[in-house]
């Protein structure tokens, strides 16, 4: 690895997973001895603590790297590649090569909806980085063919995988993970459930996560007569993460658009059935009918067909999990994620193509 890596990005303590991609990198990164120094450009609180931050953020950032080897920059879009447009600008002054690792799970649709001078910006750091980080072939398409990018590789997310997993899961629990807005299909969700009630009264879904719509939701849920049968659990950490994948047989995520979510990583890795959306780099990692399940994005009734499908066939949702965790862990460990990470980390160093 180079010897010497600022990266720069949320806050790893955040909510979200940005956020816990950061977090597994420096834990993995820790345990091999090399030297990365992190530098949080935003936490979660007030609009007012935000933008407080940064401008402590960036000056930190302007002293570090003049003493590293390689700007290792996470982004999304929204007021994220705003704050990062300004930290490229300052990596290319120090003549410090950058790699700009894309999160945006919804970019194409965000892009297009764009001024011409933010789209600019955006083209700017896409093009000027010594690397892009794409989490899909999928989307190392897109940018190609968009921006004509020759600068990009794909790095799909990775997970640590737990060693054990619980036999006890349930088949009529379910379990939502991801902030309370549209884009990520709460709203198919609960109407997924209002259908899924009808001949399976017993179903029990919790979503984790939160938000400002987060009311909204909980007064949606008792609109369609199902807020008995749901439980808004709040933004999960790490032991509640734990605890629902134990209890629950089968995890659901109906986004609109992601990139590759760490939630369904994480949830494979726990040995439980995946139920996600068609979209970004979810049909890479989920072979429909074999290690999860696909369904269309805003579909609630095809949604509700395949939740219960998990809990009329729980054994046959169990042998889904079992795959769903052997591709987790042939593909998608950190140890293998490191290795590649590494090979680009010293790649940019050297300026290498």
């Amino acid at each position: 690895m180079a010897s010497r890596v600022l990266m720069v990005g949320p806050s790893p303590e955040a909510w979200g997973g940005v956020a816990t991609v950061e977090k597994n990198i420096l834990d993995a990164v820790a345990s091999t001895g090399r030297e990365v120094h992190f530098v949080a450009t935003m936490r979660d609180g007030s609009k007012f603590t935000k933008i407080l931050m940064f401008p402590q953020a960036f000056f930190e950032v302007r002293r570090e790297l003049r003493q590293c080897d390689v700007c290792h920059i996470h982004t999304a879009l929204g007021m994220s590649y705003k704050r990062k447009y300004l930290i490229c600008k300052e990596a290319a002054k120090a003549n410090v090569p950058y790699i700009l690792h894309v999160h945006e799970g919804d970019f194409e649709n965000q892009y297009e909806h764009m001024g011409a001078g933010e789209q600019t910006k955006v083209r700017w750091m896409l093009q000027n980085a010594s690397r892009v980080i794409a989490l899909s072939e999928e989307w190392r398409s897109y940018f190609v063919r968009k921006f004509e990018l020759a600068n990009i590789v794909v790095l799909e997310n990775a997970v640590f995988v737990p060693q054990e997993v619980s036999e006890q899961k349930d088949p009529t629990k379910f379990y939502f993970l991801g902030r309370m807005c549209p884009k990520k299909g709460v709203d198919t969700l609960l109407r997924a459930v209002r259908c899924l009630l009808l001949t399976h009264p017993e179903t029990k879904v919790m979503l984790a996560g939160g938000g400002e719509e987060l009311e909204s939701y909980q007064q949606l849920a008792n609109e369609l007569g199902v807020g008995r049968n749901v439980e808004f659990l709040g933004w999960a950490d790490d032991l509640m993460k734990a605890r629902l994948s134990d209890e629950c047989l089968t995890s659901v995520l109906p986004s609109d658009a992601e990139g590759l979510p760490m939630c369904v990583l994480e949830s494979m890795a726990a040995g439980c059935a995946s139920i996600a959306t068609r979209v970004g780099g979810l049909p890479s990692l989920i072979d429909d009918g074999v290690n999860g399940l696909l369904v269309e994005p805003r579909d609630p009734e095809g949604l509700a067909k395949a939740m219960s499908r998990c809990i009329e066939a729980p054994d046959w949702a169990r042998m889904i999990a079992q795959r769903g965790r052997q591709t987790i862990i042939e593909r998608y460990s950190m140890k293998a994620y490191l290795k590649k990470l590494e090979s680009i980390y010293e790649k940019v160093a050297r300026g290498g193509e």
